[in-house]
């Protein structure tokens, strides 16, 4: 019976871990949908005219956008996309593969930060109170949650994979993090949107431009 008790509360705990994924794909499905809704609303004079500027931007890089999904993973889905190219002219093979690799990221960027964590706490400090679990609290939301990723998780992944990130926007010149790694492969191009959406700022990857 011992046995049989044991082996229900495995089924349970499965089932428990399953719904609780379920639920979590279902909330991420509802964050998109309602972000795709309130599109418009970001007004299609903001919206339409940063990307008018971006794509003038993008140009002389002769590069254009690839879009992202929005549902708090933009940031980490951009850069594995990027990260699983592994080659500029074979983005498109590594679509597939980088939709699944957003929680690698995430847990490049939350290790970075903890075994780093003299670098990074004066900036956790300027938006944060202090308390003795800060950093891991917010390693812990980085790699574990949906919230959306900056700078901070950008300059992390950049020294992490030893790699530079390239950041493209409408209205800011070129921003690259971990430039001193050029050497080791192509830039990770990213586009950065104020009003690309409703809700928010959101990343885009980049590809080259046909």
């Amino acid at each position: 019976e011992e046995g049989e008790q044991g082996g229900g509360g495995g089924g349970k705990k499965g089932s428990k871990a399953a719904r609780a994924r379920q639920r979590k794909e279902e909330e991420e499905r509802e964050r998109e949908r309602r972000i795709g809704e309130t599109r418009a609303k970001a007004g299609p004079s903001l919206r339409e005219e940063e990307l008018k500027r971006l794509s003038a931007a993008l140009a002389p890089h002769e590069l254009r956008l690839h879009e992202i999904a929005a549902d708090g993973h933009c940031l980490y889905r951009s850069i594995a996309h990027q990260l699983a190219a592994g080659d500029a002219h074979q983005l498109a093979a590594g679509d597939e593969a980088s939709a699944l690799d957003f929680r690698h990221c995430r847990r490049l960027a939350a290790e970075y930060i903890r075994s780093h964590a003299d670098d990074f706490l004066p900036f956790l400090l300027a938006e944060h109170d202090f308390s003795d679990g800060l950093l891991e609290s917010y390693c812990s939301q980085v790699e574990l949650s949906s919230e959306w990723g900056g700078q901070l998780e950008i300059t992390a992944i950049a020294h992490a994979s030893r790699r530079c990130i390239a950041v493209h926007s409408a209205d800011a010149p070129l921003l690259l993090t971990g430039a001193e790694y050029e050497g080791n492969g192509p830039r990770l191009q990213l586009a950065y949107h104020r009003h690309y959406y409703g809700l928010g700022e959101h990343y885009n990857a980049l590809v080259p431009a046909d």
